[in-house]
């Protein structure tokens, strides 16, 4: 993915861009309001982080007519401010103007990292939505204590897991086997009740209920549209946590 970044000092450029890149987070930079309006009509950034105070243009006139452009892009980038002086009521005319969350300054590597995950998107067509990028719900430290090699081999087993029920409902429906899908799910329902995504939940629930009560049937557009849900949000899952994993590795040295 790619942010842009717009502030005009040199430090906090610098600390936030170190951070990003080694992430694997492409930076492009902008010192004022104005330079990132000619920057963002770009469309190719999946998230903006913005200083409030700027010469030329301040954040708040240039988060106004970003989201003023006449595109969808534009009313939706997450665009993230920060500033030295935050405030509740510099925090809500923030909102009003548009902006999406607040950071303060200078940054802290954890609170940047959470934006990051929470908001940013690969920018990509919306069809086919199979590589969409889903943030995660599951607080790994809960699970790990903040043990980074625990971590990384709980993502690995959560990933496999997801492969093995996409790949399981797959051979069920070809195979007009129910059972294939039922033995896989209680095997990796722990995994599913780990990642707490209720939309996740839902449809491999929904599935399971359904071939608990009669056999496949290969023309059943309801399970068919059931199966194509489990399968993209698998995948979706599945790369949020490689990411994850990513970040775990290089921060690590794992």
């Amino acid at each position: 993915m790619e942010i842009l970044l717009v502030d005009d000092d040199e430090i906090n450029r610098l600390v936030a861009t170190t951070f990003l890149k080694k992430w694997d987070v492409k930076v492009t930079v902008a010192t004022n309001g104005i330079e990132a309006l000619d920057l963002v009509a770009s469309k190719k950034f999946a998230m903006i982080m913005m200083d409030l105070h700027m010469p030329e243009m301040d954040g708040y006139e240039c988060t106004s007519r970003i989201r003023a452009m006449d595109d969808e892009y534009f009313k939706n980038i997450p665009i993230i401010v920060f500033s030295a002086s935050y405030t509740i009521d510099s925090k809500r005319k923030a909102m009003e103007y548009g902006m999406t969350d607040f950071m303060n300054k200078p940054f802290r590597h954890e609170e940047l990292q959470e934006k990051i995950m929470t908001y940013s998107r690969p920018i990509a067509p919306p069809d086919p939505p199979d590589n969409s990028y889903r943030p995660l719900k599951i607080d790994f430290n809960l699970h790990t204590d903040g043990d980074p090699v625990f971590k990384a081999e709980l993502i690995q087993l959560l990933m496999e897991n997801i492969t093995e029920l996409r790949q399981a409902l797959n051979a069920a429906i070809k195979d007009k086997d129910t059972q294939v899908y039922l033995k896989t799910c209680h095997k990796v329902y722990t995994a599913v009740s780990m990642l707490n995504d209720p939309e996740f939940t839902h449809v491999v629930d929904k599935i399971r209920n359904t071939m608990r009560q009669s056999i496949i049937n290969a023309n059943d557009t309801s399970l068919l549209a059931d199966a194509k849900i489990l399968d993209t949000l698998g995948k979706a899952i599945s790369q949020s946590l490689e990411i994850e994993l990513n970040i775990i590795t290089k921060n690590s040295s794992i």
